[in-house]
């Protein structure tokens, strides 16, 4: 006894000389193999008595020096041992019930170790109620701290380990770690006592996976740790040893600890520390049971519980589908379970929660949940556990009621999943048929729940004009669920049919869609291997329907744009683009407008060439072709322009579109043809409609940049043949001319007027002299009074035509074209009009026409054209207007008297002629202007040659 007593004392002392208060558990309380062998010597001693003299057994011995240990007091021993009176324990060294919990269990270490290899071979005996006697002396002290703790769930372990099953120990810790499941279980204070909470359902999961397999106990496990272990290893212990019903004894005691009130005092480190005891127990006893009663208590919680702490719940509901998955159990039951909390929580308008406290619940938690569906899909390998469940209905209403960042979160883990279950579906194609057989109803179901819950909502999110920028979640989920249809098609029509052909005519070339929602689809569907070879047996013209889709794109967003561009690339290098282009197309460098606008020039290079060699049908067929490809463009453009749009993508819009009429102007239109798409073309573009409603500032920029490429498209036709393209041709110069300005500054950024800048572009071509002629007729017609008849832009006009004089050397055709036209009204507004700016200016237009005249026209047969709208002028006026006229006559004759001089005999035959008519015989006032008019001519004559 005195030895035991001694050897006790020894320990005690090398405990609080070792501060051993740390927890390390791995050295023994002997500090040396003496100390050990002694050990084991009193305990052969004691079992050898015992067996042969019939005294107390070695654990009474234990049980009274730790008794007395314990109490620091003298007491009297009773018993076999009670002539031994034991001096009392120092105050000093009073020994807490952790130091005696601690000195128990190694003790029994060593006791196990000499009963197995001692002389004499004794039966073990554990020592369950001393153990528990001095547990719950340690656990009735509120101020035990987590050190202690931690040597105390050491020492449970430990002796769990050593003694036969029992639950003696189990039953004390587990009421005091409930009691305080709210604690962090931290030994440290100040910021590092703030318990991280798990990020993720399957972080959380892993933590109550490691507790029920690992081996060893780590320096770094919590008491809450330990405590979980020391649970896992009773209850396998009990298990293995066929206490097969330890299980239900003990769950009511876990069941009946957690009521309505409990639950709601939980924070949220209380209900992750509550939700692993739970995901322990379901591991390690009955799942759905376990599973089944964790959520019932979730459902104790009040509507109005905050946000944070729900996110730890529907981790943990997440956690146990991970279980399920461990086990390979069908989840359809607690996945339904998980998907009713979900609608409650974000869906369901309850009493006690606001509408703002509902979004802020919805936010929190949809997150979390798309992280939970995407882990489970992720651990799952043949999608036959019932996981289509999590792809409920409701998350269509999700997607309909949430804002753009939790649709992006939805989507984003849609779209996770969906690839994972098309790669297994990829796996079972390739495997050859009896592996195919193996897609079962399980993977229908969960193709048909991916359908009906994404289709309808991504079907409305990807309308509009190119003026929105769509959420690019929403467009990568529906690129995947065309892939996926590509595996497993389904004949549900909501909206559309979820087959290849239906899902890539609407979301790559349907009108409807935003061209960048199409750009972007497009771009990741057909970056996906075999994609291409897919759909190419799958939807009719594919090729031709995607080269009309690039187009709708490629006219409409602007550069830069990398989908579009990447896209560009794909559609040039088709087999189709050859046939078009007759292989001329060019490798080409650049953004997706390079790439349209050298599109557009093999398109006219084919024209050529085509027109060279084949006939009038073969034109026709091209002309209806690059018009198809055309329609759903218009379509995206007439919505575009009723919308405010950025200056970027008008300006866009009109470069390209003005590329397209400068080179495949004839392929657009053709006459008496209805439907070709130049008219629709000029009408929204340039607002050649009867509403003429006012143009932006960035459209009249657009616009001011574009209409040369406009007007060089419209010449390339035969123009003077036609009375549509005539009219259209003069109402383009009659409403642009006057909304430019002809001066040019840096400063205010305005350069040249377009329709300028349309002449410089078409000097030694043909076209020219038409281009000047019509300009000069549009002016002539619409600006330029006559009669006396003012309008508003007749200086504008005017002034144009002056600076065309002024900036341009014109051949003598040209000339003779573009004078022959205006300078027949410029003289009759002359004539009616009294002093004004506008009479002003077409003075000057006259005085700067004759004197180009005198230098470009030099012989009598240059100035024919002239003479004849002098001479027809004179006709025209001379009986009514005599005096005006040779007043102008006279003018004429000092800028260019030559002229004046070819026309007199015209003069006076229409003198002659209005004699006549008069019939009153010669009059002699006429011919005395005559007279004057010759006199004057000559003396000019001289001057003129003189010079």
């Amino acid at each position: 006894m005195l030895m035991l007593w001694d050897l006790c004392t020894l320990s005690c002392k090398l405990y609080s000389m070792c501060d051993r208060l740390g927890g390390d558990m791995t050295k023994p309380v002997h500090s040396c193999a003496c100390v050990s062998k002694l050990w084991v010597m009193v305990i052969e001693v004691i079992n050898n008595r015992e067996a042969y003299h019939g005294e107390e057994e070695f654990w009474v011995y234990v049980g009274t020096i730790l008794e007395d240990l314990k109490a620091g007091e003298e007491k009297i021993p009773k018993g076999s041992i009670g002539k031994f009176c034991l001096t009392a324990f120092p105050r000093s060294y009073n020994a807490s019930g952790s130091l005696l919990l601690w000195l128990l269990t190694d003790i029994a270490k060593v006791y196990k170790e000499a009963c197995n290899t001692g002389f004499h071979k004794v039966q073990e005996r554990s020592n369950f109620p001393m153990a528990k006697k001095l547990l719950l002396h340690v656990l009735s002290d509120d101020k035990c701290e987590e050190v202690q703790m931690k040597v105390v769930m050491q020492c449970c372990i430990t002796l769990q380990t050593l003694w036969e099953p029992s639950v003696d120990l189990l039953l004390p810790v587990t009421e005091f770690v409930i009691k305080n499941l709210n604690s962090s279980f931290l030994q440290s204070k100040g910021v590092a006592t703030l318990q991280q909470i798990c990020r993720t359902a399957q972080q959380l999961f892993h933590i109550a996976k490691q507790h029920t397999e690992q081996a060893l106990t780590r320096s770094s496990d919590t008491s809450f740790d330990l405590y979980l272990t020391l649970l896992v290893r009773c209850l396998l212990k009990c298990y293995e040893s066929g206490a097969t019903n330890t299980w239900r004894q003990l769950r009511g005691r876990f069941y009946i600890k957690f009521p309505k009130r409990r639950m709601q005092e939980l924070t949220e480190i209380g209900l992750q520390n509550f939700s692993l005891l739970f995901l322990v127990l379901a591991m390690c006893a009955e799942l759905d049971d376990v599973v089944t009663k964790m959520f019932e208590l979730f459902g104790l919680l009040p509507p109005a519980t905050p946000p944070s702490k729900m996110s730890v719940v529907l981790k943990a509901m997440f956690a146990s589908l991970h279980c399920f998955q461990r086990g390979n159990v069908d989840m359809r039951v607690p996945a339904e379970m998980v998907v009713k909390w979900l609608c409650q929580q974000c869906l369901e308008k309850v009493e006690g929660r606001s509408d703002a406290a509902l979004l802020q619940q919805r936010s929190v938690l949809i997150p979390v949940y798309m992280e939970g569906v995407v882990d489970i899909l992720d651990n799952t390998c043949h999608f036959k556990m019932s996981e289509h469940i999590l792809i409920a209905p409701q998350i269509k209403q999700l997607l309909e009621q949430g804002t753009h960042s939790e649709q992006s979160a939805i989507l984003s883990g849609l779209q996770e999943g969906i690839e994972k279950f098309r790669m297994a579906l990829k796996t079972y194609k390739q495997g050859g048929p009896l592996q195919q057989k193996s897609i079962t109803e399980e993977h229908k179901k969960f193709s048909s729940a991916i359908y009906s819950s994404v289709l309808p909502f991504i079907h409305k999110a990807v309308m509009g004009t190119a003026a929105a920028l769509p959420q690019e979640a929403v467009v990568d989920a529906a690129a995947a669920v065309t892939l996926l249809a590509m595996y497993i098609p389904s004949p549900l029509c909501i909206p559309i049919k979820a087959n290849p052909s239906s899902l890539f005519e609407y979301f790559g070339c349907s009108p409807h869609v935003n061209p960048r929602a199409s750009s972007r689809f497009l771009c990741v569907l057909l970056a996906e291997e075999h994609a291409m070879e897919n759909l190419s047996s799958t939807v009719t013209n594919f090729e031709k329907q995607l080269i009309r889709a690039w187009l709708r794109c490629a006219m409409i967003i602007p550069p830069p744009c990398e989908q579009t561009t990447q896209l560009s690339r794909t559609v040039l290098q088709m087999s189709e683009v050859s046939r078009i282009t007759l292989g001329t197309m060019p490798l080409v460098k650049g953004d997706h407008e390079k790439h349209v606008i050298a599109f557009f020039q093999c398109i006219e290079e084919v024209k050529i060439i085509v027109g060279d060699t084949s006939n009038i049908e073969t034109k026709s067929n091209m002309a209806r072709e690059l018009q198809s490809y055309l329609q759903t463009v218009l379509m995206n453009i007439s919505a575009l322009l009723k919308t405010e749009v950025q200056p970027s993508v008008l300006q866009h819009v009109y470069k390209v579109c003005g590329m397209l009429c400068r080179h495949c102007c004839t392929l657009l239109y053709t006459r008496g043809k209805p439907g070709c798409v130049l008219p629709e073309l000029m009408n929204m573009l340039l607002t050649l409609n009867s509403s003429r409603r006012p143009l932006t500032q960035a459209q009249m920029l657009a616009i001011k940049q574009s209409l040369p490429m406009f007007l060089h498209g419209l010449l390339s036709l035969d123009i003077k043949l036609d009375s549509y393209l005539k009219r259209t041709f003069k109402d383009v110069i009659t409403y642009y001319l006057p909304l430019f300005s002809l001066g040019q500054s840096t400063l205010l950024n305005t350069g040249q007027h377009p329709f300028l800048v349309a002449v410089d572009e078409l000097k030694g071509s043909q076209k020219l002299e038409v281009y000047v002629q019509l300009l000069a007729e549009s002016i002539s017609e619409n600006m330029i009074c006559r009669k006396g008849t003012a309008h508003h832009h007749c200086t504008q006009g005017v002034n144009f035509l002056k600076e065309l004089l002024k900036q341009l050397n014109f051949t003598l055709d040209v000339y003779r074209s573009m004078v022959a036209t205006f300078l027949p009204p410029v003289l009759e507004n002359l004539l009616h009009t009294g002093p004004s700016v506008d009479n002003t200016q077409c003075e000057r237009l006259m005085k700067a026409t004759l004197e180009e005249s005198r230098r470009i026209c030099r012989t009598a047969e240059q100035r024919k054209y002239l003479v004849a709208v002098i001479a027809g002028f004179v006709r025209k006026h001379v009986t009514w207007h005599t005096s005006s006229v040779f007043r102008l006559l006279t003018e004429v004759a000092t800028l260019n008297a030559m002229l004046i001089s070819d026309c007199i005999s015209e003069i006076s035959g229409a003198v002659a002629q209005t004699e006549e008519k008069r019939g009153a015989g010669p009059d002699q006032a006429l011919r005395k202007y005559i007279t004057n008019l010759v006199s004057h001519t000559e003396k000019c004559k001289k001057n003129q040659q003189r010079l």
